[in-house]
């Protein structure tokens, strides 16, 4: 879609900073990221009730806050997550990845039982969502509940065909949680796990175990780097 509308580092109508959003959320650099939030403020700036908007902003600033990088731009504390996804969900009440974006920021803000009824209604809503999926099951894995994560996880990427850097934590999780260091460590050394801090504290448990002081040395190197936050 970025391709067919000839879509480089910014974008003119709405749902283009939409599938902007989608592609930095997926496999894009911090950059794209704030990119793609700053068209998304500028667009509603002149629409704030842009539900399918505010729903994308809250999961781009989800994710910069996770990486400890949302500090200049309006600020992804925890409260204002919740309060940008629960306008998309007051505006759209039908809208799935309203209540995905709503799930997400309730779980980041500690509020678990809340997210589990987010979820459970955003994917009645649309249960073919692989982000949805994935981020379902992270939360599970993220609570212990491995086994549930792990079907959610293998399923979004079975949909999509492919998992996204992100996700690669969440498989090493459950591996590691189960006991499969050979399984846990296949995830944090791919490429993709250096995409997050998560990923790449996850290179630092599995160093860790294998007495590996030169890659953990690598992975703190790069942590710090990247994600100085």
């Amino acid at each position: 879609m970025r391709k067919r509308i000839g879509l480089g580092g910014s974008a003119s109508g709405a749902y283009d900073c939409v599938i902007m959003a989608a592609g930095a959320l997926a496999q894009g650099s911090d950059k794209e990221r704030v990119g793609a939030i700053e068209c998304l403020e500028r667009t509603l700036g002149a629409a704030p009730d842009f539900a399918t908007g505010l729903s994308s902003l809250a999961f781009l600033q989800a994710a910069r806050y996770l990486d400890g990088a949302a500090r200049d731009l309006t600020p992804a504390t925890p409260e204002n997550l919740l309060r940008i996804a629960g306008k998309a969900v007051t505006l759209s009440p039908h809208s799935s990845r309203a209540h995905a974006a709503q799930f997400w920021t309730r779980f980041l803000a500690g509020r678990f039982d809340d997210a589990f009824d987010s979820a459970r209604l955003a994917l009645e809503i649309n249960p073919w969502s692989s982000d949805t999926q994935a981020r379902v099951g992270a939360a599970h894995i993220l609570r212990g509940r491995t086994a549930e994560g792990a079907r959610l996880l293998k399923n979004a990427a079975k949909e999509a065909n492919w998992s996204p850097g992100w996700q690669e934590f969440y498989f090493f999780l459950e591996a590691h949680l189960e006991g499969d260091d050979a399984r846990a460590a296949r995830h944090a050394l791919r490429n993709g796990a250096a995409g997050s801090p998560l990923g790449l504290l996850a290179r630092i448990i599995v160093a860790g175990k294998r007495g590996d002081a030169a890659l953990a040395a690598a992975a703190r190197k790069e942590l710090q780097a990247a994600f100085p936050g």
